[in-house]
């Protein structure tokens, strides 16, 4: 009697295929070829230590399969599975079979960023496997909160930056270069931030480590970038990026897998930015300075003090008639352009009120019947330049930009502060009058 019949009951899954003692299977386990089933495999889930495999195959649904899973992804996938049933066969005198031509096996006992194979093969009720097998090569996903130092790579930071052309414009940007070593051939990027943020980070709910949390962060904005393949870094490379301000930072380089997804890899280098001696054209700006607007309206007396030597200054004195009563100042960072000498004027985030509210210095521009203010940071809303030998005059003026959905702006006004809470947005300054205005140094106010 063939064992179909006896176990006839148990057919709708999981099928027995048991042998009596004295019975042996076929020495050539592949040569009963009654039927040709075409099988297909796909990932159903996959996950740290499990995974499902999705089965399909084009017989009817009463056809019996075995499945094994393997570390060994380079064997012959018929000889393997012909050696599974074997030796399953030789130590418990039964071989487990399945029916259904649509089934998710479910795998378990795996190690975490792992490659294993599933291989399939049809069998018959007399224990004999037929037709081609059929095999599938998936990856374990990896502990998130699992992260491994990559003693292979090391970085340095030259003392010597480098200096490009910016696109668009005529103006000279500077770059901080990083010396990346690897003896190994795991891909990684670069993350730069300073000691301050990385300390006080927020870590995720449910995250072991903040690494994990800014890890995951930064490579989720990595990968928006159209460009970002060619950002990825492999062996010994170089690594650019904008000037950073003095000061103390954390840099890592974070490991890639062959899917240019987080491997678990990282290594963390800790530098130190030493700032510049000021040059005299940074020093220029220096000071008390008297603002004057074309339709006459009151001169403001505003304050340029150092900040960062030849990259940034902090000033005070804008729009004095408009400070909000809760906020005791509102210091404005200004950009310094090393190779122009000029100043602009950047978007950016300048007080915090007492109520936890905010406030923002933003440009406005004409669109429509309105001015409207554009609330990005890091947006150049305006320059300062001298028009005079003795560096002792200058003149603002708007800016333009390419905005998307509106086209060409320019900005009317940049002196524009502007205040979050949790539910509102409010003007804190009043009108203020169009571009150009004129600057012209002044003695030290008592």
């Amino acid at each position: 009697m063939k064992l179909r019949d006896i176990f006839s009951v148990l057919l709708a899954s999981v099928v027995m295929l048991s042998f009596n003692a004295c019975d042996t299977l076929p020495d050539d386990v592949n040569s009963s070829v009654v039927e040709d089933v075409k099988f297909i495999l796909r990932e159903d889930a996959i996950e740290l230590n499990t995974a499902a495999i999705r089965v399909k195959h084009n017989a009817s649904a009463d056809v019996m399969w075995v499945y094994m899973q393997t570390e060994d992804l380079e064997s012959d996938a018929d000889v393997l599975i012909a050696e599974r049933v074997e030796n399953e066969y030789q130590f418990t005198e039964q071989i487990v079979a399945y029916q259904g031509n649509n089934k998710s096996v479910h795998l378990s006992g795996l190690e975490a960023k792992k490659k294993y194979r599933v291989i399939v093969k049809a069998i018959d009720d007399e224990g004999k496997l037929y037709g081609k097998a059929a095999s599938l090569i998936f990856k374990t996903r990896r502990n998130p909160d699992l992260w491994e130092v990559n003693d292979n790579w090391t970085l340095t930071r030259n003392s010597e930056r480098t200096s490009k052309v910016v696109s668009g414009s005529s103006e000279i940007q500077e770059y901080e270069n990083f010396e990346c070593k690897s003896k190994d051939q795991e891909a990684y990027i670069v993350l730069t931030l300073t000691k301050a943020d990385f300390q006080n980070y927020p870590k995720a709910e449910g995250h072991k480590d903040v690494k994990r949390t800014l890890f995951e962060d930064y490579y989720a904005d990595f990968i928006k970038s159209n460009d970002y393949k060619s950002r990825i870094l492999k062996g010994d490379s170089n690594w650019n990026e904008e000037r950073l301000r003095s000061g103390d930072y954390v840099v890592f380089m974070i490991g890639l897998d062959d899917e240019n997804e987080l491997s678990g890899l990282y290594k963390q280098f800790n530098i130190t930015v030493d700032p510049e001696q000021p040059t005299q054209e940074y020093n220029n700006w220096l000071g008390w300075w008297e603002i004057s607007f074309p339709n006459g309206a009151t001169p403001w007396n505003i304050y340029i003090d150092d900040l960062d030597p030849n990259m940034w200054f902090t000033s005070v004195g804008w729009e004095p008639e408009y400070i909000v009563a809760d906020v005791t100042n509102m210091p404005l960072k200004l950009y310094f352009s090393k190779s122009t000498g000029e100043i602009y004027f950047v978007s950016q985030e300048v007080a915090t009120g007492n109520d936890g509210s905010v406030v923002y210095y933003y440009g406005t521009f004409p669109y429509g019947q309105y001015q409207t203010v554009l609330d990005y940071d890091n947006v150049r809303v305006a320059n300062a330049r001298f028009t005079n030998v003795a560096s002792s005059e200058a003149v603002i003026n708007g800016l333009g930009m390419n905005l998307a959905g509106v086209g060409e702006i320019t900005f009317s006004y940049g002196l524009f502060y502007i205040r979050y809470s949790a539910t509102s947005a409010q003007a804190v300054s009043a009108k203020i009058p169009d571009f150009p205005w004129t600057m012209k140094k002044i003695d030290n106010i008592q």
